[in-house]
């Protein structure tokens, strides 16, 4: 499409500080390149005719729809494998213990993986504060008339780095994905226990700091789904992540750590006065050691 297509695609008009992170990454050897990637679909293994479900509001009347062609299970990770377990499709160990008829005996649940990460570190900008920035009503202003300015963009949200370390044998596969979500370094000095809801808090357009984020892409832990007990048809699901389960997990993560913090040594992150914070962080660093401790008691 690019920008005169049937529909405009291009960078945000304003990008600020997503330069001097694109430019470390270069530094480091990282390659620049577009979000957009293949697909990939998973096979159907099964087949059903109709679907059998009860409504919140008469949970003792069935009712039963019939498709025309396929049916497409689509409840999220947390429920799908609830709904195959209630339709007889999952552990056998786990359906009897429920009373559920066993249609099928699978591993259904017993597959969950999640993106565990660490949140740190932290890069402090040099600018102060933003978060009470005096020129909002200027760029509201500015946005309004020319669709420009702090608000025309996401802020670093809009930049993201894929790592290959060295635990990834399979050349151009990445195993780590980096995260730089805006946030205010006050937030961090006076609230470090907590380090997480100042990130989710802080506003894309207004900040004096990033948080860098390094997150697992292929984890080799593995958790499970349980029904619930005490209701299993219209209760919650039991969900065991098992985070780190599997010790392997650790060193790469602790490895992605190592590589991010090597941003602060290229000359795009001294040139710009983009420094660590060394004081009352969510994370500590001084060696791989003690990256593991800290990421495994998180």
């Amino acid at each position: 499409h690019k920008q005169h297509g049937y529909q405009s695609v291009q960078q945000f008009p304003y990008i600020d500080t997503n330069v001097v992170l694109l430019n470390a990454w270069q530094e480091l050897g990282y390659k620049v390149v577009d979000v957009n990637a293949n697909n990939q679909l998973d096979q159907e293994k099964k087949r059903v005719t109709g679907v059998e479900y009860a409504s919140g509001n008469n949970r003792t009347k069935l009712n039963t729809v019939f498709a025309k062609k396929e049916i497409i299970l689509s409840a999220g990770s947390i429920n799908s494998p609830k709904i195959l377990m209630l339709s007889g499709i999952g552990p056998e160990e786990e359906l009897e213990k429920h009373g559920i008829q066993v249609i099928s005996n699978l591993s259904v649940g017993r597959n969950v993986q999640d993106h565990s990460g660490m949140y740190g570190p932290v890069a402090a900008l040099n600018v102060t504060s933003t978060s009470k920035n005096i020129s909002l009503i200027e760029d509201i202003f500015t946005y309004e008339q020319t669709h420009r300015g702090p608000l025309s963009a996401i802020g670093t949200t809009s930049v993201s780095a894929f790592l290959q370390t060295m635990f990834q044998h399979e050349n151009g596969v990445p195993d780590i994905q980096v995260y730089f979500p805006p946030t205010n370094r006050e937030d961090f000095l006076n609230n470090p226990d907590e380090c997480l809801d100042a990130v989710v808090e802080s506003s894309v357009s207004y900040y004096d700091a990033i948080s860098i984020i390094p997150v697992l892409l292929s984890p080799e832990s593995r958790g499970f789904i349980l029904l619930n007990e005490s209701d299993p048809v219209w209760a919650p699901p039991l969900i065991y992540l098992g985070y780190f389960s599997n010790s392997s997990d650790l060193d790469v993560l602790a490895e992605g750590v190592e590589i991010v913090l090597k941003l602060f040594d290229t000359e795009s992150f001294k040139k710009n006065d983009f420094t660590l914070i060394k004081k009352n962080l969510c994370i500590l660093v001084d060696s791989s050691n003690l990256v593991k401790e800290i990421i495994g008691s998180v």
